[in-house]
């Protein structure tokens, strides 16, 4: 793409887990997404990447800021709908037949604080195109661990960051 500014890489700076602002209830039962007993990589490393940009109001509202307020109402979203935090599980024989099912979990989710320092975020934005071209050069701005494959139990299938660009 002719013109564009890209970052050459994403510089994170903190990861944080926002935890649930109550307990869960023990007896919530797990969601079933998937059927079959083997894991299905492609199934599972397929995701909803949302990127949205803001303009700060000011100069005192800083990125450890604006982490701090998503840090607490994803505290309060985690109480009501503890999925978000879940974690991949096997379904019980007779629960769905060995399929997966995502275990609602009170373990948090992973909110990363992230800077991009070679381009600012008009820069960046100046050459955006809704084609697909520019969709693959958003996803490098995007730190992301996939669900592992041997043990995708362990693994946050929610994660959340904030970006700052070098001026906005």
């Amino acid at each position: 793409m002719a013109g564009r500014i890209l970052p050459k890489e994403l510089h994170v700076e903190a990861i944080h887990t926002a935890m649930p602002c109550q307990v869960m209830d023990p007896r919530r039962r797990p969601r079933h997404i998937a059927t079959g007993a083997t894991y299905a990589a492609p199934l599972f490393q397929s995701r909803l990447r949302i990127i949205l940009y803001y303009r700060s109001a000011g100069k005192e509202e800083s990125a450890w800021m604006v982490a701090a307020w998503m840090k607490e109402s994803l505290s309060v979203a985690l109480a009501e709908r503890p999925e978000l935090a879940g974690r991949l599980q096997r379904a019980a024989v007779g629960e769905g037949e060995g399929g997966w099912a995502v275990k609602p979990n009170d373990a948090g989710v992973r909110l990363v604080q992230a800077a991009v320092m070679e381009v600012s975020m008009a820069e960046f934005l100046e050459g955006a195109t809704a084609t697909a071209e520019a969709e693959d050069e958003e996803v490098p701005l995007a730190d992301w661990v996939d669900v592992d494959g041997d043990s995708p139990e362990f693994s946050p299938l929610f994660f959340m960051q904030v970006s700052t660009y070098e001026s906005m």
